[in-house]
């Protein structure tokens, strides 16, 4: 789905400057969790789950007994087991790891139970088709197992559909929520457009479509949880497995779903940056600036083969560096040095839409007057570099001064 196409709705205090990506990027969000049933043994309830959502109208059809086999495993962590049809297909060398980092971190925001692995596949286009099944050439989560099927090695959309599927106490809710949900957990597009979104697709019970219907749910999901908190979601999507999903939502949040579309209605749109959870971004310990010289360095290596470089997704590769700032820093106090082709963004850790501090910028923005790093105010954040795939070494820093 293109969104070349998609006016901007520019809002709020911290606006990032004109940047735009070149006509030929184009981002397409992965599928709703469509697929057929896993014939395990281990997963009693598949019956029960798929019968659900084909009368919800959430599966197109139950896959046969006959499920096509996994590839051959190739990596394994405590929540991952990523497996590999194509051995030649280029991987990041901290992409595994990030996967199953990720994984943990959204079964703890959402307050997620169970522990069973994920089985992420990773395949040619051709591979992905045959077992996902869909209109469209698109990844997918297999609603009855949590099995990934995908051709991009680093695919967090999917990730958070799969520990959701294997949570034993939950069935899924409605596409608005999932796919609002592994938008708003899933990775952020490495860009800066700001489309028109409609909080009223909480509303709607058909599966969704295209990328401004993830983008409109994501951000509904967003003020949601703001909104009422993790604990209340938690309740919510409990009650929601043995209820009406509406009257699940007015009794865990106290109001309807009508009654919430109308309250944010009129709420600021952003860009993802600013509503997204950065949870592998924001993660461990940040980087803190030298007692004695008061700089804080953020430096490193975009060359796909490091071990803390992710990706590819969608043609692109990229790093990042959690870190805290205890004082202001001066829009003229920066160091930087980058590579010609890459991105560098700079986003609070914390907060919401508008008033989350993000930027992004090229090389050239980064070094001008008028669009370069503003001044920051001490809180957490993270830098991200992006670049697009390609060969050899391309190191970055940025140095800040108090």
């Amino acid at each position: 789905m293109r969104i070349d196409d998609q006016a901007p709705a520019r809002g709020g205090p911290f606006e990032r400057p004109p940047h735009r990506m070149g006509s030929g990027y184009a981002v397409t969000w992965p599928s709703t969790p469509l697929g057929g049933a896993s014939p395990r043994a281990a997963r009693p309830r598949t019956g029960a789950v798929c019968s659900a959502l084909l009368a919800a109208g959430l599966l197109a059809g139950c896959a046969p007994e006959h499920e096509l086999p996994l590839p051959p495993v190739v990596w394994e962590g405590t929540s991952v087991r990523v497996r590999m049809d194509d051995p030649g297909i280029q991987v990041c060398g901290g992409s595994f790891e990030a996967l199953d980092r990720h994984a943990e971190l959204v079964r703890e925001a959402l307050l997620l139970r169970g522990d069973e692995v994920v089985e992420y596949s990773i395949g040619d286009q051709e591979f992905v088709d045959e077992r996902c099944d869909l209109d469209t050439s698109a990844p997918c989560t297999k609603s009855t197992t949590g099995d990934v099927f995908t051709s991009m090695p680093m695919h967090e959309h999917e990730l958070v559909h799969a520990v959701r599927i294997l949570d034993p106490e939950l069935a899924l809710r409605s596409s608005s929520f999932e796919e609002g949900l592994a938008t708003m957990f899933g990775g952020d597009r490495f860009d800066d457009e700001v489309p028109s979104v409609d909080p009223s697709i909480l509303l709607l019970e058909e599966p969704l479509d295209g990328t401004l219907a993830y983008y409109s749910a994501g951000q509904a999901l967003a003020h949601l949880l703001a909104r009422h908190g993790a604990d209340a979601f938690r309740s919510f999507d409990t009650l929601a497995s043995t209820m009406d999903e509406g009257d699940a939502f007015e009794a865990a949040f106290g109001e309807s779903k009508e009654q919430f579309v109308a309250a944010i209605s009129g709420s600021p749109h952003c860009e993802q940056s600013r509503w997204w959870a950065p949870l592998l971004e924001c993660d461990g310990a940040p980087v803190t600036a030298d007692p004695t010289t008061g700089g804080l360095v953020l430096s490193g290596s975009l060359a796909c083969g490091a071990a803390d470089v992710r990706g590819p997704r969608f043609g692109r590769m990229w790093t990042s560096r959690h870190f805290r700032l205890d004082e202001w820093t001066s829009m003229l106090s920066y160091e930087f040095d980058m590579p010609e082709d890459a991105l560098l963004e700079i986003v609070a850790c914390e907060g919401g839409c508008p008033e989350r501090f993000a930027y992004i910028g090229t090389r050239d923005q980064v070094g001008s007057i008028d669009d370069g790093v503003p001044a920051l105010e001490p809180g957490k954040c993270f830098l991200r570099m992006s670049r697009p795939v390609s060969q050899g070494d391309a190191s970055f820093e940025l140095v800040m001064h108090r």
